[in-house]
């Protein structure tokens, strides 16, 4: 098992007797001395194998990358167990979902939010109302820390909103802001409330080099955050919820759209973390065979890849390429 395979990769291994299995790579010892599946199936036949599964060297004929199954089947959806959230990380998120912050007015509160909003690297952006276009007042606009929820009402508050600090998080280019499929919401603050958005991370945007960068082409058509967070975190269909245009827009707002503007981006920071991961990935190969290759090779091995080291071997190019075999 001399291949570097990362976290989350999708296996084939074939053991000695020809059994073969499928699975997700769960941990691989650094002496590759052993490797470890979750969610296993014993092939052709598709048969579940339970808990995780340890193959060791002796016994393994040959390990490869493939093409993970069709997205229709729901359990295939989770393309690195890693991601998965627990019962208890959902919980701690839902917990933080019901805690928001509703700020319609410029007090102590707003100037606690902005100067918490400040003290971050990244802060998640909602895009709820957006949709309205260029020409309509934005109704609300959400923003959330790790910890914390804040929704502020641009309908009431109207240009005193950015004013007052939110501008100036919005356009720092030392605040990174998680947005899924940002065009709307940067059209929007920019014709109708003069603010030009900066230094964004759209995990929409995101999703599509991931699978540039596996597959070597570009998905048929872009994945809604829905759909991102439950391929990238294995949750349920139908965590976001979808709120008729005009009911951003009704005062007094309903406790009802305020609990979905919080639901809607309290896993933004998660899956911006694992979409951040899913791109290192070249990256995170590259570097983990400079550090393992040559130092686990022979001596006669080592002289010669000495000899190479200013050269891209196969061997490097093979370990910093995401694609995968179909």
């Amino acid at each position: 098992m001399e291949n570097t395979f990362l976290n989350g990769d999708f296996l084939e291994i074939e053991i000695v007797d020809g059994a073969i299995f499928t699975g997700w790579l769960d941990s691989q010892k650094k002496d590759k001395s052993s490797i470890c599946l979750l969610n296993v199936k014993e092939m052709p036949k598709g048969i579940d194998v339970e808990g995780r599964v340890t193959f060791y060297s002796s016994e393994v004929k040959s390990v490869q990358r493939i093409k993970e199954p069709e997205e229709n089947n729901a359990a295939a959806k989770i393309q690195s167990h890693v991601s998965i959230l627990t019962n208890v990380d959902i919980e701690n998120l839902e917990l933080i979902s019901k805690k928001f912050i509703f700020i319609n007015k410029i007090d102590e509160i707003y100037h606690r939010a902005i100067d918490d909003l400040n003290h971050c690297a990244y802060v998640a952006v909602g895009t709820e109302g957006s949709e309205m276009g260029r020409k309509c007042t934005l109704p609300l606009l959400t923003l959330s820390t790790p910890t914390q929820i804040y929704i502020f009402d641009v309908k009431v508050l109207h240009r005193s909103c950015f004013d007052a600090g939110l501008e100036k998080i919005l356009e720092s280019n030392e605040i990174k802001k998680i947005i899924h499929n940002s065009r709307k919401l940067s059209d929007c603050l920019y014709h109708k409330h003069q603010v030009k958005l900066t230094n964004v991370f759209d995990t929409q945007v995101a999703d599509v080099i991931v699978h540039k960068n596996k597959f070597d082409c570009l998905p048929e058509k872009l994945r809604t955050l829905q759909e991102c967070m439950t391929f990238y975190l294995g949750l349920k269909e139908n965590i976001t919820e979808k709120v008729h245009i005009t009911e951003w827009s009704q005062r007094p707002l309903k406790i009802e759209i305020k609990e979905t503007a919080s639901t809607n981006i309290v896993y933004l920071h998660r899956l911006s973390e694992v979409l951040q991961e899913e791109m290192l990935s070249p990256f995170k190969r590259g570097v983990a065979y400079f550090v393992d290759r040559l130092r686990q090779s022979s001596d006669y091995e080592a002289w010669t890849l000495s000899s190479q080291e200013k050269h891209l071997t196969e061997e490097f190019q093979e370990a910093i390429s995401c694609k995968i075999k179909k």
